[in-house]
């Protein structure tokens, strides 16, 4: 089972390369969606619920991009995407 983040504070310029390389610090991200229209936020998916909670505390209020970006567990959880 994997759990999603929800992720508000990106850019329209925010690249998945960017996300990855970010939110890959805390565990396995195995999938990104980034928001187009409108921009703004996104899902950054872990195959660890631990490391989904250490991304939380790590980022959440940080600066990403020139902006402070928020960090929070998604309601909604499923089978590995």
């Amino acid at each position: 089972e994997w759990t999603k983040l929800w992720v508000g504070g990106f850019t329209a310029d925010t690249q998945e390369t960017d996300v990855r390389e970010a939110f890959g610090k805390f565990g396995n991200v195995c999938k990104v969606w980034i928001a187009r229209n409108p921009p703004g936020f996104g899902f950054v998916h872990y195959d660890s619920a631990t490391d989904a909670d250490a991304a939380v505390a790590g980022m959440n209020g940080q600066d990403f991009g020139g902006q402070s970006v928020r960090v929070e567990v998604s309601k909604s959880r499923g089978p590995k995407p």
